[in-house]
């Protein structure tokens, strides 16, 4: 099942009108997701990956933009976390009881996701000055016993442009240890990695999108790219319809009607490449994919 965490960082993007599925970050997340059939009211699953550990998961919401959940992982060791999600805009409209979700919104699945959209925000501006709130979404996560703690921030910057903040930060453990004459010292230990951060922003604009990312742990800078080839603006193809009649545009909506169930696809390529100073190497790779 997927972390409740990432429920909800779904559910903002829903409210929001963010498309994160036409990301180049994102281009194989349906295809190689398990599938999930319904053959005689009897639920199988395909290519499902088996659970290495055993977590038990609760999570409230005191308010709607305000949640917190509590996580005990059992295998292979015991471990703990606790996490605080808030919000500026509700998102108990997207995530309800646990009763009445349905299980196919909790999994990852294969999934026929729409054709990408331009995204758009209510903008509110006043002598050349925005005067409309800016949405966020921020989350923390606090493990036990390592005191490990992680986090994201989220902000539209404006109606193609969204920015993102992702740290980690791992405390050096003191641990005990004992002297040949029995005297007691400390002795810091480096099992862990050390914290990070991490920059991104994402620009979207429909047809084609970008993804820009700096990594301070080690200096890498990544460029991602997408681009969705034949993709039309939805504006664009009602304002055709209207310019040639309304005869003319509701023989095009019955045609279209006709290639529903997978047959109206898209054809997507996309790259990315990536610049470590600290390791002074250049990466690259190129992807296809269609829909």
């Amino acid at each position: 099942m997927l972390p409740f965490s990432t429920l909800l960082l779904r559910s903002y993007y829903a409210e929001t009108g963010w498309n994160e599925d036409n990301l180049y970050s994102n281009l194989t997340r349906s295809s190689a997701a398990p599938r999930m059939r319904m053959d005689q009211d009897q639920l199988t699953f395909s290519d499902f990956p088996v659970p290495e550990s055993l977590i038990l998961q609760l999570a409230n919401a005191p308010s709607p933009i305000f949640f917190n959940s509590y996580a005990l992982d059992a295998l292979p060791q015991l471990n703990g976390s606790m996490s605080y999600v808030t919000s500026s805009l509700p998102l108990t409209s997207q995530i309800g009881s646990s009763r009445t979700m349905p299980f196919r919104d909790v999994v990852e699945r294969f999934r026929l996701y729409p054709p990408p959209q331009r995204p758009s925000v209510d903008e509110i501006w006043i002598d050349g000055k925005r005067v409309d709130k800016r949405d966020y979404f921020l989350y923390s996560r606090l493990h036990f016993p390592s005191f490990h703690l992680s986090g994201l921030a989220t902000t539209r910057v404006s109606s193609t442009l969204q920015a993102q903040l992702a740290f980690t930060h791992q405390p050096t453990m003191a641990r005990l240890r004992f002297t040949p004459r029995g005297e007691v010292a400390q002795k810091a230990s480096s099992a862990h990695p050390p914290g990070n951060l991490l920059l991104s922003l994402q620009h979207d604009t429909g047809q084609y999108s970008g993804e820009y990312t700096y990594s301070a742990s080690d200096g890498m800078f990544g460029v991602r790219g997408l681009y969705n080839f034949g993709w039309q603006d939805e504006e664009a193809k009602k304002e055709a319809r209207a310019a040639e009649g309304e005869g003319h545009a509701s023989r095009i909506e019955d045609d279209e009607d006709m290639l529903e169930g997978g047959l109206r696809g898209r054809f997507s390529a996309g790259g990315e490449v990536y610049l470590s100073l600290k390791q002074r190497s250049l990466g690259g790779g190129l992807s296809q994919g269609g829909a």
